[in-house]
């Protein structure tokens, strides 16, 4: 088969059974037309790892490249380096051309969401990239292809955008001649495109201590998204990160003998309300966002959530932490859970779907709700359903109480920025001496 055609770059959180369709799909319809397949990886690095020699090599070799647009791509250190690297060898190209030729295009996204949740402005270099072609079908812009693949009555329109999209990555490699690098690119001294970029549009820094408001002035969204958009990172509540704590379905078949709701990866395939509504957390969770005008991110469940978590309480982001309760018998899973709980922070809120459409949940009901409040026994003791919600019965009531918890997080985040505010304004009491 030689070289790999195309790369398939994408953000890990965003990695599901319809990415993986899609990719698969993708590569049939490209080895029909040339006899080459697409290069993806669908492992995570390890911290301080370099690329694995088959992904170097097919970042040095590939044809062309295929992003996956969504809000956590572009918040992505490797992707970035993965991108850098292809903009390397276009560079490389133009020194060779004639004068005035452009970098080959070579780089053809796929707009994974729809286009109002991608940050804005892109980065510089990458906004002035097409990536909402008509060709794709009507639709695709406000849509997004993910959503094509999830629901059945969107298979002939995402099947034509399969290959539509394949006739274009094939016309595109064979109008373009990409060169290898001189050497075969390392990740240690690859730096992101994203950050080396500067913005399209400048916003001020705030001097050093913060910016100051003026007395009485009022805290919205974009105020509280200020410090981390002067250094290229999008935040406020406007994003909402997902946490799925779901297990694997070969990690749980040690606690409970029905596993058909349960996928090999885990967290964002998990179906908490099959076989009734057989819909993945992932696509239930994103809806919700859609509907309440907010930025989706799914957030992988690792030894590092903890010190994510803590990053998105300052930069003002939602969290919203999907629990299911079997997976708490897992000791792993219920630890990193307790200490989410001991932080209580103010911008994530907590919510256990019930499945009683299942015997064996119905069964272990007790028992289970009790390891479920004795894991965020601190939240339990609040009586805040805005906060700890443990009382999901059906995935209509789901999608509901996502949409409420989503609100009253977002509230809670501008009510601290207001209280901070105000205790910026007066005057500093000093402690009376008794």
């Amino acid at each position: 088969m030689g070289e790999p055609w195309f790369f398939f770059s994408y953000a890990s959180s965003n990695r599901d059974s319809f990415l993986k369709k899609f990719f698969q799909e993708l590569e049939n319809q490209v080895k029909t037309l040339t006899g080459h397949v697409g290069y993806v990886s669908w492992k995570d690095l390890r911290p301080g790892a370099d690329w694995p020699l088959d992904l170097a090599g097919a970042l040095q070799s590939c044809k062309v490249f295929v992003p996956i647009y969504t809000p956590a791509y572009f918040e992505s250190d490797y992707c970035g380096r993965e991108w850098q690297i292809i903009r390397e060898r276009q560079d490389l190209s133009l020194k060779t051309a004639p004068a005035g030729a452009r970098r080959p295009a070579v780089i053809i996204p796929v707009l994974w969401v729809p286009r109002r949740f991608l940050p804005s402005p892109l980065p510089a270099g990458v906004g002035d990239l097409q990536f909402d072609h008509e060709r794709f079908g009507e639709g695709y812009v406000e849509d997004g292809l993910k959503k094509w693949l999830s629901l059945f009555k969107h298979h002939d329109r995402w099947m034509e955008f399969a290959s539509a999209f394949a006739d274009f990555v094939v016309t595109s490699a064979r109008s373009a001649d990409l060169p290898r690098l001189p050497e075969v690119p390392q990740l240690r001294t690859t730096r992101s495109y994203f950050t080396m970029s500067p913005p399209e549009s400048p916003q001020p820094v705030p001097p050093t201590g913060g910016a100051t408001l003026r007395k009485g002035a009022s805290v919205g969204v974009a105020s509280l998204a200020t410090s981390a958009a002067s250094v290229g990172r999008s935040a406020g509540p406007r994003y909402v990160q997902f946490v799925f704590v779901a297990g694997r379905r070969e990690e749980l078949k040690v606690v409970r003998e029905s596993l058909e709701g349960y996928g090999d990866q885990g967290g964002i395939d998990w179906q908490p309300y099959f076989p009734e509504v057989p819909e993945e957390i992932g696509i239930v969770a994103q809806s919700a966002a859609a509907d309440e005008r907010l930025h989706y991110e799914a957030l992988q469940l690792d030894d590092g959530i903890l010190d994510r978590l803590r990053e998105a309480e300052g930069d003002n982001k939602i969290v919203a932490v999907v629990v299911d309760a079997w997976t708490l018998s897992l000791s792993s899973y219920a630890s990193l859970m307790t200490k989410l709980d001991e932080q209580n922070l103010p911008n994530c809120v907590v919510l256990a779907p019930w499945n009683l459409g299942d015997q064996e949940t119905v069964t272990r009901r007790q028992q289970l709700e009790d390891r479920l409040k004795g894991t965020f026994a601190r939240r339990a003791v609040q009586n805040d359903t805005n906060s700890f919600d443990d009382a999901i019965a059906s995935h209509d009531e789901l999608k509901g109480h996502l949409s409420r918890a989503l609100t009253a997080a977002r509230g809670r985040i501008l009510n601290v920025a207001e209280v901070k505010r105000r205790a910026g304004d007066g005057p500093v009491i000093a402690r009376p001496i008794l």
